[in-house]
């Protein structure tokens, strides 16, 4: 007895692999300019409470770096710069010139303020005829001097 070999039915092999679906090019920019509308629309909605809400986080920003940081103060900047001058023989720098030091100096958090001033005393020749300048304030404290830009970015940032 033989049995014969039957061969089983195939599918039809395609010759090309079926296209994928693909969008138009109208129907995506009508799906972006959808997108775009919604964006938009949320926006507009954030933008109306917007203002109270960066007001309030300006100032809770603000709060946090004060007790994080507590600035050194313009008093005792002052009684810094005059301990300076004393210290030194130097002349105290015209005040008009001296304000704009004072003030940022003044912002600096008060140990950052208190690490450059006594670098300034160690290292400050006695010799110079020239009072400190912020410059070398900053170079007195320098490895906390990325501290001080990140915490003078944060206060710009909120105001």
């Amino acid at each position: 007895m033989t049995t014969a070999v039957v061969p089983l039915p195939t599918a039809p092999v395609p010759t090309s692999a079926p296209a994928t679906p693909t969008s138009s090019l109208p129907s995506a920019v009508a799906s972006q300019a959808r997108l775009e509308r919604d964006d938009l629309r949320w926006e507009l909605r954030d933008r109306e409470m917007m203002p109270d809400k960066i007001g309030e986080l300006a100032a809770m920003v603000e709060r946090v770096i004060e007790q994080a940081s507590p600035p050194a103060g313009v008093e005792a900047v002052l009684l810094g710069i005059e301990g300076l001058a004393a210290r030194f023989g130097l002349a105290i720098p015209d005040p008009d010139a001296l304000e704009a030091d004072v003030v940022e100096l003044a912002a600096w958090p008060v140990d950052e303020w208190e690490a450059a001033l006594d670098g300034i005393r160690c290292t400050f020749r006695s010799g110079y005829s020239r009072f400190p300048t912020i410059a070398d304030f900053r170079a007195a404290v320098g490895r906390n001097a990325d501290r001080l830009r990140r915490i003078g970015d944060l206060r710009r940032l909120v105001h």
